[in-house]
């Protein structure tokens, strides 16, 4: 499901978009490297919660939630147990903490986020259907769609964490480790620099007010 676009979302559309992204944790890639993507979600929460952009606020916190819950924390090396390792058990006990005002965080923002998708729908036009498209013929090849050409090309889900879509909980740990890399030495990667940002939802007005 798409969460980006023009129409305001419900929690339980968000949620459900957010859960369909969920990947087992993967024990060979460090846990400093799960902690830095973490740090990437946190960054960018604080971007929306100083635009007001509840929605996308939402996604990043429930993203961050479950990239902690559902995934650091089941990694071999995660541990709040100071006689293992004092530091790592700090660490790892703030990322609970840090989890627990983020859930406190969208009960508070749930009742606002579906007022404004309810005011949408009570104004706006029914959608129409989506049509898919007939398969394109290559010489006799295999046929293929215009949508598995451009998922073909596209970048990965963190080739673009600067501009792009913040799909974490579906990265590989390769592209873990290479956006840590990145984040750590500023750099930017070919595909980040032309790669079209993520359409996100802006907020509008006259849907905002009805929360």
């Amino acid at each position: 499901m798409d969460l980006g676009g023009s129409r305001p979302r419900t929690t339980a559309e968000i949620s459900a978009a957010v859960k369909a992204k969920q990947r087992p944790v993967h024990h060979l890639t460090d846990l400093e490297v799960y902690f830095k993507t973490a740090e990437f979600v946190g960054l960018e929460a604080a971007v929306y919660r100083e635009e007001e952009n509840w929605q996308e606020l939402f996604r990043v916190l429930l993203a961050y939630t479950s990239l902690v819950v559902e995934t650091i924390r089941k990694h071999k090396d995660w541990t709040t147990d100071a006689t293992k390792d004092r530091r790592r058990a700090e660490t790892c006990k703030a990322y609970e903490a840090e989890v627990v005002n983020c859930m406190e965080e969208m009960e508070s923002l749930k009742p606002r986020i579906n007022a404004e998708a309810k005011a949408f729908r009570q104004t706006a036009p029914p959608e129409r259907p989506a049509v898919r498209p007939p398969p394109v013929q290559n010489d006799g090849q295999t046929a293929t769609t215009p949508a598995s050409a451009e998922r073909a090309t596209e970048a990965s889900p963190l080739e673009t964490f600067t501009e792009g879509d913040w799909d974490l909980l579906s990265a590989t740990p390769a592209q873990l480790a290479a956006a840590a890399e990145r984040r750590d030495a500023g750099g930017v990667s070919t595909n980040e620099k032309s790669a079209p940002p993520r359409q996100r939802y802006q907020p509008r007005a006259e849907y905002v007010a009805a929360g």
